[in-house]
């Protein structure tokens, strides 16, 4: 059901914008927001862009790398499971995205997704921790295997992680 309000949210957000999209990018790596990029682009072929904009989770839209360097996160377009949509076309910030967002959530339900940041490729190039989603998945490969090869998996999540750092 969810990849069905994503694929609705792309063509609100399409629609709105008045061109196609081209890929897809979660704006944080961690938990569901990481994932349902992935589903929704392999549902309707989309590529997903290995890079986020923070390198963890984040608490505020602001916060993100994204706006950060200057990429709006407005137009956003928000739904529930329902199928109620609203679409924030613009603010005077991102923190006021992040507040009215917020607010549209509670009235949504407590559970939406959203579709925002419309970027060009350069912008994303440019904006975005490039790798965040391999390198998330070279974590969790180190934890499996370390929970194979060791007593505590926090050492092999040290490997990873050391490894990454000699980089």
């Amino acid at each position: 059901q969810a990849t069905g309000v994503c694929q609705m949210l792309l063509d609100r957000m399409e629609t709105h914008l008045g061109r196609k999209i081209d890929a897809l990018i979660p704006a944080e790596v961690g938990g569901l927001n990481s994932i349902i990029p992935l589903a929704l682009g392999a549902q309707v072929g989309l590529p997903v862009i290995d890079a986020d904009g923070m390198g963890r989770a984040f608490p505020h839209l602001e916060m993100v790398t994204f706006s950060v360097f200057g990429s709006p996160a407005c137009p956003m377009v928000i739904a529930n499971e329902l199928g109620d949509v609203v679409i924030i076309d613009r603010t005077t910030s991102d923190r006021k995205a992040e507040d009215i967002a917020r607010a549209i959530t509670g009235v949504l339900g407590a559970m939406v997704y959203s579709c925002l940041y419309p970027m060009s490729g350069r912008e994303v190039k440019d904006r975005a921790i490039l790798g965040s989603s391999s390198y998330c998945m070279e974590i969790g490969r180190g934890i499996r295997l370390a929970r194979e090869k060791y007593d505590d998996p926090f050492d092999g999540l040290l490997e990873v992680l050391n490894d990454a750092a000699g980089e």
